[in-house]
């Protein structure tokens, strides 16, 4: 009698390991699954601003005719230079919460150190044609892919 007393705990006690394990399993399953849509919802909160700030330099790239001093001009948080092939680019520097940097706060050690959160680059370039060329590319200086790009063309007027 003793003995079946004791068979009859162990199969309790085995039966309820099993059901801690099965609970401690589905609990990690549900924690990835919170950590993953929160990435995910972060990812598109990101993408929606840079489309949203990528739309914006669009609208200001046709409405200037192109002229990239004049696209400067609309955003006061911007750079504007010119590179060694004549091409020309705005850029603006944005923190975390995709808010511009003002204009001068960032120096130059710092975009060496990519120590800002996101970058826009509106590089603007024409062909022998005339017909003027944007593109926009928004990115993260430590990742390698952009996060948004759109080129555009413009046959100035």
């Amino acid at each position: 009698m003793k003995n079946r007393s004791s068979s009859r705990t162990g199969l309790f006690l085995m039966e309820l390991i099993i059901a801690i394990l099965l609970f401690a399993i589905s609990g990690v399953l549900c924690i990835q699954m919170f950590v993953k849509s929160h990435l995910l919802s972060k990812d598109s909160v990101t993408l929606n601003h840079s489309i949203l700030w990528a739309q914006n330099v669009a609208e200001a790239f046709y409405g200037c005719n192109g002229d990239p001093m004049e696209m400067a001009s609309l955003f006061k948080d911007c750079s504007y230079g010119e590179w060694d092939d004549g091409s020309k680019f705005i850029g603006i520097y944005f923190d975390e919460n995709f808010s511009p940097y003002p204009a001068g706060a960032i120096t130059q050690s710092q975009i060496k150190n990519d120590e800002y959160c996101y970058h826009l680059r509106a590089l603007i370039t024409s062909d022998n044609n005339g017909l003027l060329h944007c593109n926009i590319q928004i990115f993260q200086p430590t990742e390698k892919d952009n996060i948004y790009e759109l080129n555009l063309s413009l046959f100035p007027e």
